[in-house]
């Protein structure tokens, strides 16, 4: 089995760790990304990622209505226009997936860009 690092401590880690799925829909950063974590740092993204986006429940609902709002400057706007998807397949759990949306001209959130920027891969 291969050493497998990190994308945000780069540590190299064995085994099964934590894969995310990050899609911005929109603005400077849009595109499909892949993260692969190991467990401490899966912990810390997926509740910085909670605080930061709604949750979507397995009946495929959204827990809180924060999805007609930019991430960034909390303005009104259409999600079907500008959105932020994050779909995590927790080690040893059930897949899980928070949205949110961002106006094309807004910057991503600067916590969730630095979680990116340690170790972005084009998906």
């Amino acid at each position: 089995m291969a050493f497998i690092p990190c994308s945000r401590c780069h540590a190299k880690y064995r085994g099964k760790g934590t894969a995310v799925y990050v899609f911005i829909g929109s603005g400077p950063a849009n595109g499909r990304y892949r993260l692969k974590f190991c467990d401490a740092c899966a912990g810390e993204f997926l509740e910085h990622i909670d605080q930061e986006l709604a949750q979507v429940s397995p009946d495929g609902s959204v827990a809180y209505p924060t999805v007609d709002r930019c991430m960034a400057c909390v303005l009104p706007l259409d999600f079907t226009q500008s959105p932020v998807i994050v779909t995590a397949y927790p080690k040893g759990g059930d897949q899980a997936q928070w949205l949110g949306a961002l106006h094309p001209e807004c910057p991503i959130p600067s916590a969730l860009a630095r979680w990116l920027q340690n170790g972005l891969q084009a998906a």
